[in-house]
């Protein structure tokens, strides 16, 4: 089913979280809604959440970044092929576009772009599976090292977006002397292994911060 889903709605996503117009995957339970989740480091969860969020409509993309020593690079990843005067090295896994961001000779700071062979490394070295319900994985091997999971800096992450409301999901060790919540936008745990960002108008944050829930 997944897989159908996938074929028709390409260009918004291809899990339940961002099915366009159309309902996705999301079973609604008797406490709401349940959606499972696969992070780019390779770890799951199952979602949970009111319906009225609206998440099983949004867009859905992953987040990662790598680096090679002290040269540090993040992903722009699509669903669709990125428009051809960015600059990067664009690979592809499955119907993921993956662009590792670079400098053009000429930029400003065209001095700090990637050289041959750490452009090589990123091409040999960077691997990514897709997941039977359509997530990507990523994963490296030395000297191409990708950020690890953590709720408090960047890390593998998983982004739903709609308009102005955003939701962003972040595994690793929680913790809540970290939370923050203000009228448009929140961040606290929601579970001891998942870090929820919100931002939108009050509504979606109060309903979010209400309904939010994650684990098996």
């Amino acid at each position: 089913m997944m897989m159908r889903l996938l074929a028709g709605l390409i260009v918004l996503s291809i899990c339940a979280a961002c099915a366009g117009s159309h309902a996705g995957p999301a079973s609604r339970v008797e406490q709401g809604a349940s959606m499972p989740l696969t992070f780019p480091d390779g770890s799951t969860t199952i979602l949970r959440f009111d319906p009225a969020l609206g998440l099983d409509h949004m867009k859905l993309r992953p987040y990662q970044w790598g680096r090679i020593g002290d040269s540090q690079r993040e992903f722009d990843v699509t669903l669709n092929p990125q428009p051809a005067q960015l600059p990067g090295i664009r690979l592809r896994f499955g119907p993921w576009h993956l662009r590792i961001w670079d400098y053009r000779p000429g930029d400003e700071h065209a001095a700090d772009a990637l050289t041959a062979r750490q452009r090589r490394i990123w091409r040999t070295h960077l691997h990514g599976t897709v997941t039977h319900d359509g997530f990507l994985v990523l994963s490296a091997t030395p000297p191409l090292v990708l950020g690890p999971a953590t709720t408090t800096n960047f890390g593998p992450r998983l982004l739903f977006s709609h308009g102005r409301r955003a939701l962003e999901l972040l595994p690793g060790r929680c913790s809540g002397a970290n939370d923050t919540a203000g009228r448009r936008d929140a961040s606290w745990c929601i579970s001891p292994t998942l870090r929820a960002d919100v931002a939108g108008d009050p509504a979606f944050v109060r309903l979010a911060r209400r309904t939010l829930r994650a684990g098996s």
